[in-house]
């Protein structure tokens, strides 16, 4: 059922694909809605991040940065980006409404122009393995796959230069 649910949303997101162009407009003009998921392994004090190659945040951060669709619960579209970001198939119902961020870059991966979204993030208690197995199979183009997935404790955040935003969320869970 998870993997026939994932190939109609895929199927439909096809079938209402938006033209590049198209695109650059919307990202000039919109903030765009998107979702971003936290990993945690229970009993540990820390989340886990991976490292992003790419604008608008090229540093250690979330997974996601995927776009809500309105034929999909946030719930998944954040299984549909750990999946597309990782392999992981990970049941909606594991997701676990945290906050929400609004973000302005000044920089896009799409070009040399400022953007803005709106984050809807999530918490997701993951077993060892799992994080492991996301650990191995980042998607490249994405993230640095050396860097793989990594524990962040209070000190190591406050030691790194991390977005402000993933210290307030680590504080939120702890």
């Amino acid at each position: 059922m998870k993997n026939r649910n994932y190939a109609e949303t895929s199927a439909k997101l096809e079938a209402a694909w938006i033209e590049d162009e198209e695109y650059l407009r919307i990202l000039q003009t919109m903030i765009i809605p998107c979702v971003d998921v936290v990993f945690h392994v229970k009993g540990d004090q820390a989340i886990y991040l991976a490292k992003r190659r790419v604008l608008p945040m090229a540093s250690y951060w979330l997974l996601g940065g995927r776009m809500l669709f309105s034929d999909s619960t946030p719930e998944m579209a954040a299984s549909r980006a750990v999946k597309r970001e990782s392999g992981l198939d990970v049941a909606p119902s594991r997701f676990q409404l945290l906050c929400s961020h609004l973000y302005s870059w000044e920089r896009v991966k799409q070009g040399n122009f400022t953007g803005r979204n709106i984050a809807l993030i999530f918490s997701c208690e993951a077993s060892r393995e799992e994080i492991e197995e996301i650990s191995r199979n980042l998607d490249g183009d994405e993230f640095d796959k050396e860097f793989g997935l990594q524990k962040f404790d209070a000190k190591r955040l406050k030691a790194l230069d991390v977005h402000s935003a993933i210290k307030d969320i680590f504080n939120q869970m702890f």
